[in-house]
């Protein structure tokens, strides 16, 4: 039976909305409860605050950022920025080898920007990155897309080297392979 395109995008586009208003709704439930136990109603808005950018905020962020660059794909230029600079560093990896390299930058990350605040400064943007980075590789580790990490990979630097691609998947790269290289290269 056909079914139409339109019908499945509604439902991606349905979800998008629920998890960009989730934030809200724990906030206006928050305000409800509050004025419902007789608080006044500057502390039912200090409470929606609260509730609204708490802790579930950043990982609903987190979420959200990490579904708009699945929905975008790994050609979009806007995903190749963000990501480009730190995939040219695991190009040559398995995924196992990326996560485990990937969490070793947060950590790190981490404490450089504990040690920034500490002293007045820094930016949270390349800890957003790899936190985003972390998620991505989990949830391709947990897919089917497994299998197409090199590939994945490949096309966020912008690159598709197969020889690249097969020593990052586990397999020896085939003639063709290293031909296709070698003639790409040549003057």
């Amino acid at each position: 039976m056909f079914k139409p395109i339109a019908f499945p995008a509604a439902r991606v586009v349905e979800k998008l909305a629920a998890r960009r208003d989730r934030d809200m709704q724990r906030g206006r439930r928050a305000q409800q409860a509050a004025l419902a136990a007789g608080a006044s109603a500057m502390d039912a808005a200090i409470a929606a605050v609260r509730t609204t950018f708490d802790e579930q905020h950043r990982i609903n962020a987190l979420k959200l950022t990490v579904e708009w660059a699945i929905n975008r794909g790994t050609g979009d230029p806007l995903v190749r920025a963000r990501y480009r600079n730190r995939a040219l560093d695991l190009h040559l990896c398995n995924l196992d080898k990326s996560i485990v390299r990937v969490e070793r930058w947060f950590r790190e990350e981490r404490k450089a920007q504990q040690t920034a605040m500490a002293l007045g400064g820094g930016s949270r943007l390349s800890l957003e990155v790899l936190a985003e980075l972390r998620l991505l590789l989990r949830l391709i580790r947990r897919s089917s897309f497994r299998k197409h990490y090199p590939a994945i990979v490949q096309l966020v630097v912008g690159k598709a080297d197969p020889v690249a691609a097969a020593v990052a998947s586990g397999r020896a790269p085939s003639m063709e392979d290293v031909s296709a290289v070698l003639s790409e290269r040549a003057p």
